[in-house]
Parts: structure tokens; C-alpha cells; sequence
């Protein structure tokens, strides 16, 4: 059973909203901050100095492009979400299908039967008595087809109502499409670390040359060396969080289960 509340689904996209700009402007300074060393040219020569700013240049920048292409994606989606949530129903909605089937259309149908059930007994008197006086017959078809209507609406709204959830779940399963890669991203440049890149090197030039301070910040002492992915550390850790929140049977938390 589902229970749409549209207050909560709107809360969770601003919150999502707000996330993705905090995320963007982070991740404009990031990059500012690496383009700097990037961009450092004969201020920054040698073995080292070239492996230095290529590292940055061929991961980190590719990888911030790609967070921050990610961020803008799913504010676009998030957009899109809040128009369909408007065209289903209005902002401050709540939708119960526990309710609607075992309330509201049980109830229609009990009263439909109670109409008849009416109607026949008058009309039987009324039949009875008809040699004695000519009356009318009660005609409850106009209240019957009210009912039938109502009833069918309530049998619209659930239909609707999965529909709707059909299609964020579709959504969702693009921006999980989306984020999945980040983890990966940032799982290679570990390897690419370990594999090709000497962190006692790279500590060496950050202390040495004249970088940006944004980058000596970037890279504190950890167990005796630098940690060249310190700064992504905290995204590294949103995206595992982003992902699992995604694949949950309820994402956004404006559909209830029970």
C-alpha cells in the first residue's frame, strides 16, 4: 500500500536542491583551487613537477567536471519531478491508497446498495398501492451514477498514483545511472596513486613549490604522508550515501509503505 504525501515530496526536493548547490560550490572552489597548480607552467618543472600537475589535470579536473555536470543533472531532474508532481495533484496533496480502498470505496459501495435496497422497498409500496392510487416511482439513478463516478475516481487516483510513482522511480533510476560512476572515479584514482604516482613525491612539491595555499589545506599530514584525496574525501563519502538512499524502496520518503 502507497501514501502519497506531497509536502513531504516537495521538502525532499528543495532539500536534494539546496545539497546540489552546496555540492556545486564546493566543488567550484576544488577546482579552482587544482587549475591553479594546473596552470602553473614553467613555475612548476621537472619530473615531478610534470607528474604533478598531470596528475591533477588527467584525474582530478575530469573528475570535478564530471561531479559538477552530475549536480547540475539532478537539479534538472528534480525540476522535471516537481512539474509531474504538480500536474498529478496539487502541492499540499495526500493520497492514502489503505484509505481509499478500504474506506472510501467500501463505503461507496455500501451505500450504493442501501440506495437500491431503498428504492426497491418504496417503490414495491408504491406498487402495492396502485390500484388505489396512482403514484410515482422513486428514481435514484442520478445519485446511483454519482456514487459510480466517485467510486471510480477514487479507482483513477490509485491507478494514478502508482503511475506516478512508476515514473520517479524511472527518474531515480537515471540519477542512480548518474552518481554510480563517482565512487568508481574516485576507487581509480587511488589505484592510480598506489600504481604510478609517489605520494612522498607529489608531498615533497606541494611543500616545496609555490602552489596555491587552497592545495597545501587540501593536503594534510596522514600517517606520515599526504593524502592526495583528502578534499574528496567527504564527496567520496556523499556519493556511497547518495546511491544508497537512491536504491531504497523509498527513495525520497514521500511514499509510504506499509
Amino acid at each position: 500500500m502507497k501514501k502519497y504525501v506531497a509536502s513531504d515530496f516537495f521538502s525532499a526536493l528543495d532539500k536534494i536542491d539546496s545539497d546540489m548547490n552546496q555540492y556545486t560550490e564546493t566543488l567550484s572552489n576544488v577546482h579552482s583551487a587544482i587549475q591553479g597548480v594546473v596552470n602553473l607552467g614553467d613555475n612548476l618543472t621537472g619530473q615531478g613537477g610534470e607528474a604533478l600537475k598531470n596528475f591533477y589535470a588527467n584525474n582530478h579536473v575530469p573528475l570535478l567536471s564530471y561531479w559538477t555536470m552530475a549536480c547540475q543533472q539532478v537539479k534538472i531532474a528534480t525540476a522535471k519531478m516537481r512539474m509531474n508532481a504538480l500536474s498529478f495533484e496539487s502541492s499540499d496533496a495526500v493520497i492514502d491508497e489503505s484509505f481509499i480502498e478500504g474506506d472510501v470505496i467500501p463505503q461507496l459501495e455500501k451505500n450504493q446498495r442501501r440506495i437500491q435496497q431503498h428504492q426497491d422497498r418504496i417503490n414495491g409500496v408504491v406498487d402495492s398501492v396502485s390500484d388505489i392510487v396512482s403514484l410515482p416511482k422513486i428514481d435514484t439513478s442520478a445519485i446511483q451514477t454519482g456514487i459510480h463516478e466517485a467510486k471510480q475516481h477514487a479507482m483513477n487516483t490509485v491507478e494514478k498514483l502508482y503511475a506516478f510513482d512508476y515514473a520517479q522511480s524511472a527518474a531515480v533510476d537515471q540519477l542512480i545511472s548518474l552518481m554510480a560512476p563517482i565512487s568508481s572515479f574516485i576507487d581509480g584514482l587511488n589505484g592510480a596513486i598506489e600504481s604510478g604516482v609517489s605520494i612522498t613525491a607529489l608531498a615533497g612539491y606541494i611543500a616545496s613549490q609555490d602552489v596555491p595555499p587552497e592545495i597545501k589545506a587540501m593536503h594534510p599530514m596522514l600517517n606520515g604522508t599526504y593524502n592526495v584525496l583528502t578534499p574528496y574525501q567527504n564527496f567520496n563519502d556523499q556519493a556511497v550515501h547518495t546511491q544508497n538512499f537512491l536504491l531504497s524502496p523509498n527513495p525520497f520518503g514521500f511514499i509510504h509503505f506499509s
